[in-house]
């Protein structure tokens, strides 16, 4: 007789960024700016860094907590992953112990999952600004140099210096135009 998974609880704790929803462990769940409708686009290497929360078949999706979204799973290649109010979740390889949150920081793409759900994440404001919603702390976004700084500067070319040209200007000092010398310069121009 096959045993049933156990199911996986989806809990909550505080953390430096606020209500933070987590997985059994304790450690913060996240989700990805970039997943639209009901599917995940972390996947490969993106995966490696933000393993997704993964249920086993058969395994119940519950909450130890009172969730205002629904819980539900998304099919994957490798299996099904958690979702909360439709976006899927993920944990993040930097964070090694309960309650860390230091995924926000990365590429402005990742964010907390929190009780309140899609409206948690950080949205566009005006002139491209970044707004969170109330209650809801952003991280700073990544110091970025301009490409300009990025390049050193030009050198200036070595001053050469200046000789006087020996051949005569202005007609050759004789006024004409051949630049060869004076009055005798044997072209019979004067």
């Amino acid at each position: 007789m096959a045993h049933p998974a156990q199911p996986v609880a989806i809990g909550e704790r505080q953390t430096g960024v606020g209500l933070a929803l987590t997985n059994p462990a304790g450690r913060t769940l996240y989700t990805y700016r970039l997943d639209k409708g009901a599917g995940s686009h972390c996947t490969g290497a993106c995966a490696i860094t933000w393993p997704p929360l993964m249920v086993a078949p058969h395994a119940s999706l519950t909450s130890s907590v009172s969730l205002p979204h629904a819980l539900g799973t998304i099919a994957r290649p490798d299996g099904m992953q958690a979702t909360y109010d439709g976006h899927p979740l993920y944990l993040f390889a930097g964070d090694k112990a309960p309650g860390e949150t230091k995924g926000p920081a990365v590429m402005q793409l990742w964010f907390v999952a929190t009780p309140v759900g899609r409206a948690s994440m950080v949205t566009p404001g005006p002139a491209g600004t970044m707004t969170p919603p109330t209650g809801i702390r952003a991280t700073a976004p990544p110091t970025v140099r301009p490409l300009r700084a990025l390049i050193p500067p030009r050198m200036a070319p070595p001053r050469v210096p200046v000789v006087p040209n020996p051949i005569p200007q202005g007609g050759g000092g004789d006024h004409d135009s051949d630049n060869f010398g004076g009055p005798n310069d044997g072209d019979g121009n004067v």
